[in-house]
């Protein structure tokens, strides 16, 4: 819906469904990537949607079945190191969106699944918490849509440092109900605004910035925060197939080719630990060395 609101229809909306030429979406597809985004996504739902239009025959052939239009450069994932990390994090215990920036960077979640977090996900007992939905925008309306793929339908470990995060979303959200009185939207998500509704993602992104730059941080994108998570449990030797199953990804591949970037030290430093139980470095032997010079002395 918002590949389609955001850039089928401002692009292509005015062309007739039967005029529609495949010279055209190659055209509209090529302005998608030279803007620096990925014309993948966009073309498979504008595909997906002119097959249908065939199925129902209002046009003979799909024109999105186009071909030659340049892929986007992969970039590696961008991050903050441990060091910016903490410095991040210690930030975030004043910051009136702190309690969401250490849930993102602690459990690696995207955006939309930590603002579709809600108190009946929290298992308090068990310091487990379920993430198994998306909130999302339609017709500027927030809802609730399944996760994006099986594997994302997850329970997560809370350690107590994310239990006091979330123990102080509650108490902010009882502050600002009662500071927002007759404004006060009534709901069960964690995240929320000061008049209870959720939170805008674009809102969260913009705080996340300015944080950054007040603390004189990297650039880098709020998906990032789940980047540097990954990161973090890969250089603290966690094993792909963990990681794999913390951020929800649909398969371990998928993981190891997205961090791919840090492997190589990790696979040295791995090496090394194998190598240092293989042959343990011996200290000399103090007895052997004084024979060995009292029978020189003995010789002379």
């Amino acid at each position: 819906e918002q590949i389609t609101r955001n850039h089928v229809v401002p692009m292509l909306g005015k062309i007739a469904l039967n005029k529609l030429q495949p010279q055209q979406v190659q055209q509209f597809l090529k302005r998608i990537h030279d803007r620096g985004l990925s014309a993948d996504p966009i073309r498979r739902v504008l595909r997906a949607a002119l097959n249908q239009a065939v199925d129902w025959n209002l046009i003979a052939k799909n024109p999105a079945t186009v071909k030659g239009v340049p892929k986007r450069e992969k970039k590696e994932p961008t991050y903050l190191t441990t060091d910016q990390a903490k410095k991040f994090l210690r930030a975030c215990e004043d910051h009136r969106l702190g309690p969401l920036f250490i849930i993102l960077t602690s459990l690696g979640i995207r955006i939309s699944e930590a603002l579709a977090l809600e108190w009946s996900d929290i298992r308090w007992a068990e310091s487990r918490i379920r993430v198994s939905k998306q909130l999302q925008y339609k017709d500027r309306k927030p809802v609730l849509v399944p996760p994006k793929s099986r594997n994302s339908n997850r329970l997560l470990p809370l350690s107590e440092h994310m239990l006091n995060a979330l123990r102080r979303a509650e108490s902010d959200k009882r502050v600002a109900r009662e500071i927002a009185g007759d404004r006060w939207q009534e709901n069960d998500f964690v995240f929320v605004s000061r008049v209870g509704t959720p939170h805008d993602a674009k809102n969260v992104r913009d705080d996340f910035k300015e944080l950054l730059r007040k603390l004189e941080l990297p650039d880098i994108r709020l998906h990032d925060l789940r980047h540097t998570c990954a990161t973090m449990l890969l250089a603290s030797g966690t094993s792909a197939r963990v990681i794999c199953d913390i951020l929800g990804h649909s398969n371990v591949s998928f993981t190891l080719a997205t961090y791919a970037h840090v492997m190589p030290e990790l696979h040295t430093e791995a090496m090394d630990r194998m190598h240092s139980q293989l042959f343990p470095a011996t200290a000399p032997n103090l007895e052997s060395v004084d024979d060995a010079e009292h029978e020189i002395a003995l010789v002379e």
